[in-house]
This record gives structure tokens, sequence and C-alpha cells, in this order.
């Protein structure tokens, strides 16, 4: 799950837990004050919800993760000259070290 997902699913859970505690309320204290504290703290939890979700996001100009950013990506990019020979010798010590017991 997406830090993104995370903090939209506990906003819904605690809107959810809000409502419930309203509804207990609404039973023993009346209509008018509870309509106001619903109210209020569904505001500050929608207000809060997106507030973390925008400080967790990514900054303007740049894709983040799985944000579809307008660059070409890993498939259009060549190939660093460096590469053949890193991947040649992380392979070996990949061998190396599965026969070497720690």
């Amino acid at each position: 799950m997406s830090p993104r997902a995370g903090i939209t699913a506990i906003g819904g859970v605690a809107v959810t837990t809000e409502l419930g505690l309203g509804a207990l309320g609404l039973a023993s204290i009346g209509f008018e004050q509870i309509v106001l504290f619903l109210l209020a703290s569904g505001v500050a939890t929608a207000m809060i919800t997106f507030a973390v979700r925008r400080l967790l996001g990514s900054p303007p100009g740049e894709s983040g993760h799985g944000g579809g950013g307008t660059g070409t990506g890993p498939e259009g990019d060549p190939e660093p000259p460096w590469w053949p020979g890193f991947e040649a010798d992380f392979r070996s010590y990949e061998r190396d070290r599965r026969r070497t017991p720690v």
C-alpha cells in the first residue's frame, strides 16, 4: 500500500469513528451540539488528511513513485559504458558469496 493510500485509509477510519461517536453523543447530548461536533470533526479530519497527503507527495516537477514522469525511462536510456564490467563483477561476487559460508 502506498503512503498516500494509507493516509487516505486512516482518514477514512477516523471519519467513521467520529461518526460512530457522534451517533452515541446524539443519543445522549442533543441534536444541535452533535451536528456542530460532526461538522467540526469532519472538516478538521479532511484538512489534516489532505495536508499530510500533500506533505508526503512528490515535489512539483518530480514523478515520485509511479507518478508517470515525462522522461524516456530506463528503456530509452543508453547503457552506461561501465555497466557490463560492473554486472560481470557483481554476478561473480554473488556466485562466490553463495558458495562461501558466512
